[in-house]
């Protein structure tokens, strides 16, 4: 991502592999950030450019994690 900022579709996909990486590695804060951006980016011109895929799971896992992070935090019953 560094080396080749203009190649944005790489980059997101990269972006999400990372974010899953933190997810699996048990840090639900760091890989809720990093997928909060990635949502970000498709509100951002050039958005059109963007593969939907990471969008999508990235939102579903969104939602997952903010769960996840609240049952930790004893906010949600479990069921």
């Amino acid at each position: 991502m560094e080396r080749f900022p203009e190649d944005a579709v790489r980059g997101v996909e990269a972006e999400f592999e990372m974010a899953l990486i933190y997810k699996k590695k048990g840090d639900l804060d760091h890989s809720l950030s990093l997928f909060k951006a990635i949502l970000v980016k498709y509100e951002e011109p050039g958005r059109e450019l963007l593969p939907n895929w990471p969008r999508i799971l990235s939102e579903k896992l969104v939602i997952t994690l903010e769960d996840a992070i609240a049952l930790r935090s004893g906010i949600l019953p479990e069921e």
